[in-house]
C-alpha cells in the first residue's frame, strides 16, 4: 500500500559554544509542502542546479542563517554553520 505522507518541516539553528554546551535554538522556520506527490518524479524532470535558490527549500537555510547573525550578540566572523 503506497500512501502520500504529510506533516511539518523545520529547519532549526541550534547554537552551541565551543564547549559543547547548548544555548538554544536561535532561528527556526516550519511549513508544510503544497504538493507531496510526484516529488521524485519531479526531480528527474528539473535540472536543480538551474533553478534560481530563491525557489529552493535550501533558502529556509539561508534565511535562518541571516536570521542567526541577527540574535547572536558576537562576531559574525566566529559563527560556523553546519548544514545537511
Amino acid at each position: 500500500m503506497s500512501r502520500t505522507a504529510c506533516g511539518c518541516l523545520l529547519h532549526a539553528i541550534l547554537a552551541i559554544t565551543p564547549e559543547w554546551l547548548p544555548l538554544g535554538l536561535v532561528a527556526s522556520h516550519h511549513w508544510s509542502r503544497r504538493n507531496f506527490k510526484n516529488t521524485t518524479a519531479m526531480k528527474k524532470k528539473v535540472n536543480p542546479t538551474r533553478v534560481a535558490i530563491s525557489t529552493k527549500e535550501s533558502q529556509r537555510w539561508l534565511d535562518n542563517i541571516l536570521r542567526t547573525h541577527g540574535t547572536m550578540d558576537c562576531d559574525p566572523q566566529k559563527i560556523i554553520h553546519v548544514g545537511d
